[in-house]
Parts: C-alpha cells; structure tokens; sequence
C-alpha cells in the first residue's frame, strides 16, 4: 500500500515536471513569436520605405515627366513608407504648385523639411499625424520616418533642380534657334533696306571702297564694281580731296555723334554733285570699318539758291533787293573804312511813270522796268550794285569813290543814257529820270540816313524840272 503511494507521487511529480516545462517552451515560444512579428513589421516598413524610394527613384529617371507629374505621384508615395500609413496625411507645395493626399487635414503634429534646388528654396514637403489612430504611447515620427521625409524632400529638390536645368537647356536651344531665325530675317530686312534706300551707302575699310548699294551708283556714276578698291577720296572735287581725307580720318576716330559734311563728287562722266556726308563704325569681315551715308542734295541746293534769290532779289527784274542792298553796303563799308575812299548811293525813279502804266497798261509797266535795270546794269562798273528799291525806284551803290567828280560823272551817265528811247512790243517810249546823289560817310555813316538824304536830292532834281541830276547838301 504504502509502495504504491510513492509511485503515484512520483508520477505526479513528474506530471507536473512535463507541465513546468511546457509552460516554460510556451513562454519562449511568445517570446519568439513576438521577436518574430517585430521583424515582420520592421522589414515590411522597411520594404515601404525601399518600394518609395524606388518609385522616387523611377521618376527621376522617367523621360518627359513633368515637375507637376513628379509631385502628384510623390505625395501618394509618402503614406505607404510610414508604419500605419492611416494615421498620416501629406501635401507637397512649391512656388506655385500644391498637392495633397485624399485624407489631408492640418494637424498640431507635424514633419517638416524644405526642398531645396540650386542651395535655393522652392518648396515644402508637410506630414501631419493623427495621434489618435496611433497605438498608445507610441510616437508620432521614428528615425527612420523623419530620415525617409528628409530623403525625399532631398530627392524632389535634385528633381525639380534637373527638371529646371532641362527645360532651360531646352529654352535655350529653342531660342537659340528662334535667333539663328530672327538674325537670317534682320539680315534680309537689312539686305532690302540698305539696297532699296535713297541715299548711297558704302563700306570704306582701309580708306577704300569695300561695298556700295544702288544709290550710290546712282550718285556716282560708277558701277559697284568698279568703285570697290578706290580711295575714300578719290570722287571728290581735287580742291577738296585732302580736306576730305582728313574729315573722314578725324570723325571715323571721334566718339559721339556723327558729323555731317557737305562735299561736291564728280561723277564717272565728270558731273559734279553736292552731296552730304556721314559716317558710323561697324565691323566688316571680322575687322574695324565704317559705313558712310552719301545724301544727293542737288535738288536741296537749288531749292535753297531759289530761296536766298526770292529773298535777296527783286522778282520782275531779278535785280538784287533792298536787303542785298544793305548787306552789301556793309560790307563795302568795312572794306572802305580800311582805305579811307568814299561809297555813294544813287536813289532814281522814272520820270512820269505812272502815265505809262495808266495808258499802255501794267504788262508795259512792268517790261518798262525791266527794260531800265537792263540798262543800269550796263551802265555801271562791276565792283558796283545795282538794286530796285520797289515800284519804279532804283538803287546804285558806288564803290571807289575818290572824288565827287566821280559821283557826279555816273550820275550824268545815267541821265543822259535815257535820252535814248526804250521799244517795248512796238511802242516807243521816252522816258527819263531824276537822280540823288549821297556820299558816304560825308552825308551819312548809316544806309538809313544815306537813302534819306539821297531822296532829298531826288526830290530836288524833280522840282528843278526832273530829268537831272542833284547831290546832296545841307543847304
């Protein structure tokens, strides 16, 4: 009895040996499994964060994809790296771009890191964490979360940095095409304009020569040709060739702005042509030249004679006026002054004019008048000056004057030379004259005074019965 009590019990013991010893494999067991389990998670946010990396990585390398393209797909590429990819929200902004995940909403848990292109930066990458959804006390963000985040915004940075440097590689090939274009273009334009231009346009390098357009064969006479490899100076009149020359050295040199000269050509056939003349500094054929504009002012300079004539001459008689009269008495008076001689102004008007316009009509009139300085101006010296004062007055300025013998010898001259008859269209008319006679600088130093005394005198002669002569005097 007492035998088989001690077997049982030693059964028992070694019942409850197996029991401690299996509780013992269970409990490791646990412990493996949880290991296990802990690595499964580890490996897995690990592959998340491979299989992120690799997508990023993907697009990177992906022809053509935009920099819009790079970010929508990035922020989808965020929540699956992270360990409960629920608990997370992402946006993804740049200077003028932004995009965000389906469940984004703002949080006071947040990760953050700029992204950065060219050390500039362009943009932000933002995960929000809803710490609810987390298990209890664990953190919002691992190491291994914010190395992933720092990774990416990283990643984006040398994207949007390559995407940049593409796309201004591609600008500026394009616009480099867009200017080969535009610079063929100028240079047509420019061909056009310089051959269609008025003026002559050549290109002197070296002091010759080099180019001309159609103009300035116009202008010279000479075929392009022909005029490449001729000297700068070789068209201009032979008086003017070294002042040219030197004009041309001078400006060609100087900065600012271009000088214009006026200089006479002489053609192929030896027609002389006033031009005008200016020059600017370009580059031909790699090297310094200049560009000269040739201006034909032929037309200019008979436009401006026609002006300087109405204004200094008298209309029907193409006399000079009373204001050539009165320059030209300056400068008489100048010169006079030097050698201590005399000038004298002879004021004259017609005898009974009036009758001859009132009977035979203004159209004789006025061939009448211009019949009388016909024969003034063969009546006086050349150093002299004939003018018409207006209507039928005249003026005759005298230079040289020595004596008053002389004065008085012309101004009989005069009276005595209208004894002859004028015949005008079959009418003959006798017509005569009455003179005044004044002398510088006796009866007066100015033109004004000198005309009023030599009225005075006319007037007497006209009292004393016309057809003579007076000379001035105070009495």
């Amino acid at each position: 009895m007492e035998t088989d009590k001690r077997v049982v019990q030693n059964r028992i013991e070694q019942i409850h040996q197996r029991l401690l010893r299996l509780e013992g494999s269970e409990a490791h067991l646990s412990d493996e499994k949880e290991k296990l389990l802990s690595r499964i998670n580890a490996l897995n946010e690990q592959v998340h964060r491979l299989n992120c990396r690799h997508f990023l990585a993907i697009l990177f390398e992906k022809a053509g994809a935009s920099i819009e393209e790079i970010l929508r797909r990035s922020v989808d590429l965020v929540l699956p790296a992270m360990r409960y990819p629920e608990a997370y929200c992402v946006r993804i902004v740049t200077d003028d771009l932004e995009y965000k995940t389906g469940n984004f909403t703002e949080t006071d848990c947040r990760r953050w890191e700029d992204i950065k292109a060219s050390a500039e930066t362009v943009g932000r990458i933002d995960v929000f964490c809803f710490r609810k959804m987390l298990p209890d006390e664990d953190i919002p963000f691992t190491p291994n979360e914010e190395s992933l985040i720092q990774e990416i915004a990283q990643r984006l940075g040398q994207m949007i940095d390559f995407k940049h440097g593409e796309a201004i590689q591609l600008y500026l090939y394009h616009n480099h095409l867009r200017l080969e274009e535009a610079l063929r273009e100028s240079e047509a334009k420019y061909a056009t304009v310089v051959e269609k231009a008025g003026d002559g346009i050549v290109i002197l390098q070296d002091g010759r020569y080099q180019f001309a357009n159609k103009a300035m064969e116009t202008i010279s006479g000479y075929p392009a040709g022909d005029l490449t490899g001729m000297s700068f100076e070789d068209l201009f009149a032979a008086e003017e060739k070294e002042i040219a020359r030197r004009q041309f050295e001078t400006d060609r040199l100087e900065l600012g702005t271009p000088h214009i000269f006026e200089y006479t050509i002489h053609g192929k056939d030896g027609t002389a042509r006033p031009v005008e003349i200016s020059f600017g500094r370009i580059r031909y054929n790699q090297r310094p030249a200049c560009m000269a504009f040739f201006r034909d002012i032929t037309d200019r300079k008979k436009a401006e004679e026609a002006v300087r004539r109405l204004a200094y001459h008298d209309a029907l008689t193409g006399l000079p006026n009373r204001l050539q009269f009165h320059e030209r008495f300056a400068r008489a008076r100048a010169r006079g002054g030097s050698d201590g001689k005399r000038l004298g102004v002879i004021l004259l008007d017609l005898d009974h004019f009036k009758e001859v316009n009132d009977t035979l009509g203004h159209a004789v009139g006025d061939q009448l008048l211009q019949a009388v300085a016909r024969r003034l101006m063969g009546l006086v010296r050349t150093e002299d000056l004939v003018a018409r004062l207006g209507g039928d007055e005249f003026l005759i300025l005298l230079h040289h004057i020595e004596k008053t013998d002389d004065a008085k010898r012309i101004a009989r001259k005069v009276v005595d030379s209208f004894g002859n008859p004028f015949v005008l269209d079959g009418n003959t008319l006798n017509v005569t004259t009455s003179l005044g006679v004044a002398l510088y600088p006796d009866d007066g130093e100015d033109m004004d005074t000198l005309m009023k005394n030599a009225d005075s005198a006319m007037y007497r002669a006209k009292e004393e019965g016309r057809n003579s002569y007076r000379l001035f005097s105070e009495t």
